[in-house]
């Protein structure tokens, strides 16, 4: 018998899996649909890497001032300006943002196993009252870690799939 310790932690990496792969999934689905999904897929990692390097700034920001630490956010700055010149050199405006997660899965019609799949990794990852609290390894409980894992090996097997018939017919090339 697990150890209800041991059952949060199994569940919260099977959800993880199931999450990443239904992600991806839903990632695979997205680019293979059409030549404007794949490039603007590709093309989405300069507004995602903004983001990414604004939040490097703010927290090397929040750093010096709390408590008080040197720290050197040069290299990030450079990396913003170099990703907003990317950005305009593509045309893209300054408010244009990344794809996010719950846009492409309705785009691929998973809108709401994503919702339905986020809900539960997010309650069972992130520290919330239930998590904490009620968490046994039994009963409908010890079932939602081995369920999670089992979605996350299919999402992985649909990748594969997905990702295998394009390349069979196309190559490594959009859908024309």
């Amino acid at each position: 018998m697990l150890s209800p310790s041991a059952a949060r932690r199994i569940a919260r990496a099977a959800s993880i899996i199931s999450e990443t792969g239904l992600e991806l999934r839903i990632i695979a689905l997205y680019i293979v649909k059409s030549k404007d999904n794949a490039y603007r897929f590709i093309n989405d990692m300069i507004p995602d890497g903004i983001e990414l390097f604004e939040a490097v700034v703010r927290i090397q920001e929040r750093v010096r001032k709390t408590e008080g630490l040197e720290v050197d956010s040069g290299p990030a700055r450079q990396t913003l300006s170099n990703l907003n010149a990317r950005k305009l050199g593509l045309g893209m405006n300054q408010s244009d943002s990344h794809l996010d997660m719950l846009t492409l899965a309705k785009e691929v019609g998973l809108r709401q196993e994503y919702l339905d799949v986020n809900k539960i990794c997010s309650k069972l990852v992130h520290r919330t009252a239930f998590s904490v609290l009620v968490f046994e390894p039994e009963g409908e409980l010890g079932y939602i870690g081995p369920l999670m894992y089992h979605f996350g090996v299919q999402y992985g097997l649909d990748v594969w799939a997905t990702l295998t018939a394009h390349i069979g017919q196309y190559g490594l090339h959009p859908v024309p």
